[in-house]
Parts: structure tokens; sequence; C-alpha cells
């Protein structure tokens, strides 16, 4: 039959980790605080109730807590309980120690609250005005000198020129009446009746 040893707790650290060097090497203290919530049953209120737990951290554990957990991290920790005894004036007491010794325990951390707020701030005002300048550019309308050049009449030189008169010098050449010259002599001339024809 196996024996085990363990313990499970989730909580937020409540200060940063103390460093405690000993001869046989690294540790760290860490306080850890579990809040537990239920409701009560018999007036429906929320009730909550905080415990608050020291845990000593050893050997490579240690390291990774003093270097990475900050207060105000949600942590999960694994780790041992651990029976101590001391002299008190003559009484002899006993503590319960929780250990992380070893990788089979181990401090894991679920959350930064640090993290969240900076990943929560709004992007820098510049960064999310500049697609709506571009929208703005894009909106804009053609530029008026090229819709007026483009709703200007055609030029009046060439549509008056088809309907100019053709010039007057030939309108009134083209009305003068035949010439007369063989409709009769002139008047101070007098036919020779008796000069046969053709002499």
């Amino acid at each position: 039959m196996a024996y085990e040893n363990e313990m499970r707790l989730i909580g937020n650290l409540g200060a940063n980790p103390e460093e405690v060097v000993l001869s046989s090497g690294q540790a760290a203290k860490i306080v850890l605080y579990v809040t537990k919530k239920w409701r009560n049953r018999q007036t429906g209120e929320p009730v909550q109730k905080t415990n608050k737990f020291y845990i000593n951290v050893y050997g490579q554990p240690a390291e990774f807590v003093l270097n990475h957990c900050k207060v105000g991290m949600l942590v999960e920790v694994k780790a041992a309980l651990e029976t101590r005894s001391y002299d008190d004036n003559g009484i002899s007491r006993y503590v319960m120690d929780i250990v992380v010794n070893d990788w089979s325990h181990r401090v894991q951390i679920l959350s930064d609250p640090a993290q969240k707020r900076s990943s929560d701030q709004p992007a820098p005002q510049q960064y999310r005005e500049a697609p709506q300048q571009y929208q703005e550019a894009s909106q804009q309308p053609a530029p008026r000198q090229y819709q007026e050049a483009s709703q200007q009449p055609a030029p009046r030189q060439y549509q008056e020129a088809p309907q100019q008169p053709a010039p007057r010098q030939y309108q009134e050449a083209s009305q003068q009446p035949a010439t007369s010259q063989y409709a009769k002599p002139p008047k101070n001339e007098r036919w020779n009746t008796d000069r046969p024809f053709g002499q």
C-alpha cells in the first residue's frame, strides 16, 4: 500500500518571496492567502473566509520562486506536510510546516494581475487615429479643378464654325443674272442688213 503526503493550495501571494540562506543551499519563504467562498443555507447570503499559510521552499523550486513570483500573483502550490518540535522552557512543542523541497512538489504561476492590467490598457492615441485619417482621405471628392474641366462645354469657336454664312462675295456672284451680251447689240450699233451672212 502506497502512502502519500501531499497537499494542494491555490491562492494569492501576500508578499514578495523572502530569501533565506542556509548551509545546505538556497531557500525561500512565501505567504499564501487562500479564500473559501460559500452561501449561508439559512439566510442565502454569500460568505467567505481567508486562511493564511506560510510555506517553506527549498532547492530549485526556491530559485524559481525568488526569480519569478511577485506579490498579488495567483499561484498553485503542491507541497507536503512535515512536523518538527522545539523546546519552549522545558516544554516540547510541535509545529507542522508546509514544505516544497523537490520537483515532485511545485509552485506554478496561474495569473499575474500586473500583466493583465497592462494588456487591458488601450492602444496609443496616435495609432488608433491613424485608420481614421486614411478613411477621410479616401472619402474626399475628386479635385474641383478636374470636375470643372470635364463639365466645361466644347470651345465656342468649334461649335459656331459650321453655322457661319458663306462669304458675301461668293453669294453675290452666284446671284448675278446671266450676261446679256448675246441678247441684243449695243445701242450705238446697227445691223447691216445689206451684207450677206458670213461675210
